[in-house]
């Protein structure tokens, strides 16, 4: 994607890795810059890893946005400050117990060269074992 934007980063995952303690939560953060008035997407697939190695289950985060040019309208943000929200349980073979509160970002329509922001929070709900997590570096984002 960098080199199809002139080597600029369109998204990015500002904490692309990390260690979770049992039961523990932690924000992903990523950040959403585009260039031009078009529509921007990127499947980014996860690494997840345990005491008893890399999960057989395949998580993918799903970034998404829009550059438009500004025509005197301004878009409402949506609020961020409710309740955290509920996670989406994924519980694999090995017994891992890792989940998401989303899948997907979406940034929604931005003025080019706009910023914005957004988090995903992930959790680890297993009760005894850390989780280790780390963006695959695909050459897309890094």
């Amino acid at each position: 994607m960098n080199k199809d934007n002139y080597d600029f980063r369109i998204f990015e995952i500002q904490n692309p890795e990390g260690t979770l303690l049992t039961n523990e939560i932690q924000f992903i953060y990523t950040l959403f810059r585009p260039l031009e008035a078009k529509e921007y997407f990127l499947d980014l697939p996860i690494k997840v890893t345990d005491i008893e190695g890399p999960s057989a289950e395949s998580y993918t985060l799903r970034l998404r946005g829009y550059g438009y040019h500004y025509e005197n309208k301004k878009i409402e943000e949506p609020a961020f400050y409710e309740d955290l929200p509920k996670c989406r349980s994924n519980l694999n073979d090995n017994g891992s117990l890792a989940a998401f509160s989303l899948e997907e970002i979406d940034f929604g329509e931005l003025e080019t060269g706009e910023l914005s922001r957004r988090f995903v929070i992930l959790y680890n709900l297993h009760p005894t074992q850390r989780l280790k997590f780390d963006f695959a570096k695909s050459g897309l984002m890094w």
